[in-house]
């Protein structure tokens, strides 16, 4: 595997905390989740992954990914439990750029009960934090979703091993596979 595409296959995720307490106020005009990712297959691209669908040629990869809600302490918010509770299911697809440290990147699935599809990209360094893994950042814009949204931004950290791509561990030892996400739903702003 060259490049970005080691580090990207890890980068999907989207999750379940909302603004300020355990619910958004109904004012609120949008809906933060924070989420866990894990990678629980990587086949070769199926009919899935077409560029009509995805937007973009030369698929390589298809994952598929659990996503999990996290809990954190409210004092410093260090995560205490990454993996709380299974919120929802994703697929993803990879696709190649002229940059070896970017590719294309598109995923649709569920979170928390709200469906979503999105494209954009993932970069990606090798051996980052050490040697045999690979970190990676991800964007995607949000659409697909349901009418109370006008759109979303995804966005994700991840850590992959090369050795071990699915699970939670990687391979060395010590970290946390695959993401960690960020997913920010916005709803329309009523006329005053």
């Amino acid at each position: 595997m060259g490049g970005c595409y080691r580090g990207a296959a890890s980068v999907i995720v989207v999750g379940s905390l909302a603004v300020g307490s355990n619910a958004a106020p109904p004012t609120s005009l949008e809906r933060i989740y924070v989420v866990h990712s894990i990678r629980t297959s990587r086949v070769a691209a199926t009919a899935f992954c077409d560029s009509e669908r995805v937007g973009f040629a030369g698929t390589r990869f298809e994952d598929a990914f659990e996503f999990w809600s996290t809990s954190s302490r409210t004092d410093d918010g260090l995560v205490t439990n990454p993996s709380a509770t299974k919120i929802g299911i994703g697929r993803a697809c990879f696709g190649p750029t002229e940059d070896p440290q970017r590719v294309n990147f598109y995923a649709e699935g569920a979170i928390a009960n709200v469906p979503f599809r999105g494209n954009g990209d993932c970069r990606s360094a090798n051996d980052v934090p050490e040697r045999g893994l690979s970190f990676s950042s991800c964007m995607l814009a949000l659409r697909g979703l349901p009418a109370e949204y006008t759109g979303g931004r995804l966005t994700s950290n991840s850590i992959s091993s090369a050795m071990q791509l699915t699970g939670e561990d990687t391979e060395p030892p010590g970290y946390l596979q695959s993401s960690i996400a960020t997913i920010r739903l916005w709803r329309q702003r009523t006329p005053r």
